[in-house]
């Protein structure tokens, strides 16, 4: 799929990448969704599985990390082509001068 603007928790399929903000103490969330696309502790991580979790939500384990999400939880898609990559480190680059 190729990775264009954004998705729900409930559509995320193991495979894709999303951006997530890492935290800096691990805990029961190690990750969370990224508000950003880019700027510090914003990583790009593929997502290993989700699974279902309590009434409505879901367990997403990524590279780095877990959290919880709501079905409606929105996701930002990480850019597939390096140079996407290369453009959105650049820009934070710029964000932190």
């Amino acid at each position: 799929m190729p990775a264009k603007g954004k998705v729900n928790a409930s559509n995320v399929q193991t495979g894709d990448r999303i951006l997530v903000h890492v935290y800096d103490q691990p805990g029961e969330n190690d990750c969370f969704p990224s508000g950003n696309k880019t700027g510090e502790r914003v990583e790009t991580a593929r997502v290993t599985s989700k699974l279902k979790a309590r009434a409505r939500g879901y367990v997403i384990y990524t590279t780095s990390g877990r959290f919880y999400a709501e079905p409606i939880q929105t996701m930002w898609l990480a850019p597939e082509d390096p140079a996407g990559i290369r453009r959105a480190h650049v820009e934070a680059l710029k964000l932190n001068v």
